[in-house]
C-alpha cells in the first residue's frame, strides 16, 4: 500500500514538472517567434515609410529647374505660377508645394485658394529653408506653422542663370494617411526622431510624447525651430529592455529598425499577452495529453483486472464496479480528446486569420494610392467626354498606374528577405548586361543592330544598382527612338576606363541633336518626342542620379552623324579616397 502511494506521489510530481516545463518552454518559444515576427513587421513598416518619403524625393529638384519657377524667384513675384504649382500638387499627391524668396517669404503656393494659404508667410526660421538655401539636403518634419497640421518637408534651392540661389521651392508631404492605415490594421507601431520624440504612431495618445526626457538643449532647439508648435512633449512611462518594452502598464515584445531619414527609427510592438494566451493553450494540450496517458494506463489496468475476474467468480461483483468506473473514465477521455481537437482547430484558424490580416493590410496599404488615382481619373472621364488626345493620355496613365501596382506586388514578395545596403561595389559590365537584357527584345523587333565592346577586366563602381540601371536603360531607349526612322539602324556601345573613371559611351546612327536640343538637353519637361510619347523628365532625372553618385552625363553630336552620350562614374578606389579625405 505504501509503495502504491509513493508511486502515485511521484507520478503527480512528474506531471507538475511536465506542465511547468511546458509553460516556460512555450513562453520562451513563442517569445522568440514573436521577436522574429516583430523584426519582419518592423522592416515592412520601414520599407513602406521610406517608400512614402522617397516618392517625392525628386520633385523639388525637378521644380527647381522649371523655367517658370526660376523666373518667379528672380522677379520676386509668384502670382503667375500659383495655378501651375496647384496642378503639380494635385497630380503628384503632395499636400502642398510653395516657393519662397531669398528672405524665406512665400511668394507662390499650391494652396493659394485656401483660407490657410502659405502665401505671404515667412518660413525663414525653418531648417529646411536654411539648409536648401545653402545648397544642402533639406528634409524636416514639423507641425505646420500656418495650418497646424503635421508634415514631412523636402526643399531645394532655386538658382539663377549664374548659379546663385534666389529662392527655395518646398514640398510638404502628409503622412497621416499612413498612420490611419496602421490603426486600421490593428497593429502597434511608432516612429521616433533623433531627439526621441514620437512623430508617427498607431496610438494617438503616444504622438508627440518622448521616449526619454528632453535635455534643455534639445527643447531649446525644438522651440527655436517651432517644430512641434505648443505640444508639451511629455515623456511616456516607458521601460526599454531592447527586445521587450513596458509602456504604462502594458508589456510588449519589440523590434527597432533605422529608417535612414532624419535619424528616425521604427518601433514595432507585439503585446506580451498574446504570448501568454498561446502558452496557456499549450498547457491545455499538454494537460489533455497527460490525461490521455492516464486513461491509457487505466485501460491497461482494467485489462489486467478483467483477466483476474475470469479466474475468479468471487471477484465478479468487484469487476462490474471496476468496469463501470472504467466506462466513466473512457467517457472522460473521449470528452478530453474532443476538447483537444477543438482547441487545435481554433489555434489553426487564429493563425490563418492572423496571416490573412497581415497580408490584407500590406496589400491594402501599398495599392491604395494607385487605385485611388485610377478611380479619380476614371471619374473625370465620366464627368466630361474626353477628346481623342485625352483618351490616349488616360490609357497611358492607366498603363503607368498598372505598372506601378505590378511593381508593388513584386516588392511584396521580398518583405521576408534581409534588406540590402543602399550602395554596394558592382561591376559596371554587369549593369550594362542586365540593361541590354531589358531592351534587347525591343531592339530585335525594330531591326536595330547593337554593337558593344567591354573590357576584359571588371570595372568596379560603388553605387545603387537599380538606379544606375535606370539611367543606362533610359539612354539605350533614347538611342533606339533616335534610329527608328533612320536608313541605318545602329547603336554602338563602348565601355572603358578613362582618367581614373569608368566611361560608358552610347552612339546612335540617327539624325543627331538640334542646336536647341543640345542647349536644353537636361532641362526638365523639354522633349523632342511627339505629344504623349514622353514628358521630358528621363534625362533630367538621369542627370540628377549620376550627379548624386559623383559622376557626369553629357550629350553631343557624333562627327560621323547621330548623337553620342557619355556617362562617367568614379571608380571604386576613387570613391574610397574621397571618403577617407
Amino acid at each position: 500500500m505504501l509503495k502504491r502511494k509513493l508511486i502515485f506521489i511521484a507520478a503527480a510530481i512528474g506531471c507538475v514538472v511536465i506542465v511547468v516545463a511546458a509553460w516556460f518552454g512555450s513562453v520562451s518559444w513563442y517569445t522568440d517567434s514573436a521577436a522574429d515576427a516583430a523584426r519582419d513587421r518592423a522592416r515592412f513598416y520601414r520599407a513602406t515609410l521610406r517608400s512614402s518619403l522617397e516618392r517625392f524625393e525628386h520633385l523639388p529638384f525637378v521644380l527647381a529647374k522649371d523655367p517658370f519657377v526660376i523666373d518667379a524667384a528672380v522677379e520676386g513675384s509668384g502670382d503667375s505660377i500659383n495655378a501651375r504649382l496647384e496642378d503639380f500638387a494635385r497630380e503628384s499627391g503632395a499636400d502642398a508645394i510653395y516657393l519662397m524668396n531669398r528672405d524665406g517669404l512665400t511668394i507662390a503656393a499650391s494652396n493659394w485658394r485656401e483660407p490657410q494659404s502659405f502665401l505671404g508667410q515667412s518660413y525663414a526660421f525653418r531648417p529646411y529653408f536654411i539648409d536648401a538655401f545653402e545648397g544642402k539636403k533639406a528634409r524636416f518634419f514639423a507641425i505646420g506653422a500656418t495650418t497646424s497640421e503635421p508634415g514631412y518637408f523636402i526643399a531645394e534651392s532655386v538658382n539663377d542663370v549664374l548659379g546663385e540661389p534666389v529662392g527655395v521651392v518646398a514640398v510638404k508631404v502628409d503622412l497621416r494617411p499612413m498612420e490611419d492605415s496602421w490603426r486600421e490594421g490593428g497593429e502597434t507601431a511608432f516612429v521616433v526622431d533623433a531627439n526621441g520624440v514620437i512623430v508617427l504612431s498607431s496610438q494617438e495618445t503616444w504622438q508627440y510624447r518622448t521616449v526619454d526626457k528632453l535635455t534643455d538643449v534639445q527643447r531649446s532647439l525644438i522651440e527655436r525651430q517651432r517644430q512641434f508648435a505648443d505640444e508639451p512633449l511629455l515623456p511616456l512611462r516607458i521601460e526599454d529592455l531592447g527586445t521587450s518594452m513596458r509602456i504604462d502598464s502594458a508589456n510588449y515584445v519589440s523590434a527597432d529598425e533605422e529608417v535612414g531619414r532624419l535619424g528616425w527609427h521604427v518601433r514595432y510592438l507585439t503585446p506580451s499577452e498574446q504570448i501568454a494566451e498561446r502558452a496557456r493553450l499549450v498547457i491545455v494540450v499538454v494537460a489533455a495529453t497527460i490525461l490521455a496517458a492516464i486513461a491509457a494506463l487505466l485501460t491497461m489496468r482494467s485489462k489486467r483486472m478483467g483477466r483476474a475476474l475470469v479466474d475468479s467468480e468471487r471477484d465478479a461483483q468487484e469487476l462490474r464496479g471496476v468496469n463501470d468506473a472504467l466506462s466513466k473514465e473512457i467517457e472522460e477521455r473521449r470528452i478530453a480528446e474532443e476538447r483537444l481537437q477543438v482547441a487545435q482547430r481554433e489555434l489553426r484558424r487564429k493563425g490563418q486569420l492572423a496571416a490573412l490580416g497581415q497580408l490584407s493590410a500590406s496589400v491594402s496599404h501599398e495599392l491604395s494610392q494607385p487605385l485611388a488615382a485610377m478611380k479619380t481619373q476614371m471619374a473625370t472621364m465620366r464627368i466630361e467626354p474626353p477628346s481623342a488626345e485625352e483618351h490616349t493620355q488616360f490609357l497611358t496613365n492607366m498603363e503607368g498606374l498598372t505598372d506601378r501596382m505590378i511593381g508593388i506586388t513584386k516588392q511584396m514578395k521580398s518583405f521576408a528577405t534581409k534588406p540590402k545596403e543602399a550602395r554596394s561595389v558592382l561591376d559596371l559590365r554587369d549593369i550594362l548586361t542586365s540593361s541590354l537584357a531589358i531592351v534587347n527584345p525591343q531592339f530585335d523587333s525594330s531591326g536595330i543592330t547593337v554593337q558593344s565592346a567591354m573590357p576584359g577586366q571588371p570595372v568596379a563602381v560603388k553605387l545603387e544598382a537599380l538606379r544606375i540601371e535606370q539611367v543606362v536603360v533610359n539612354l539605350l531607349k533614347n538611342a533606339m527612338d533616335a534610329v527608328l526612322d533612320a536608313p541605318e539602324k545602329t547603336v554602338a556601345i563602348e565601355m572603358f576606363v578613362h582618367d581614373g573613371a569608368a566611361r560608358l559611351v552610347i552612339t546612335d546612327s540617327g539624325d543627331g541633336l538640334t542646336e536647341e536640343a543640345r542647349n536644353r538637353l537636361f532641362e526638365p519637361f523639354y522633349t523632342t518626342k511627339a505629344s504623349g510619347d514622353g514628358l521630358g523628365l528621363g534625362l533630367a532625372i538621369s542627370a540628377q542620379i549620376v550627379d548624386e553618385f559623383g559622376g557626369q552625363l553629357t550629350g553631343k553630336n557624333a562627327s560621323a552623324g547621330g548623337a553620342v552620350f557619355t556617362l562617367d562614374l568614379p571608380l571604386h578606389e576613387a570613391i574610397d579616397e574621397e571618403e577617407a579625405a
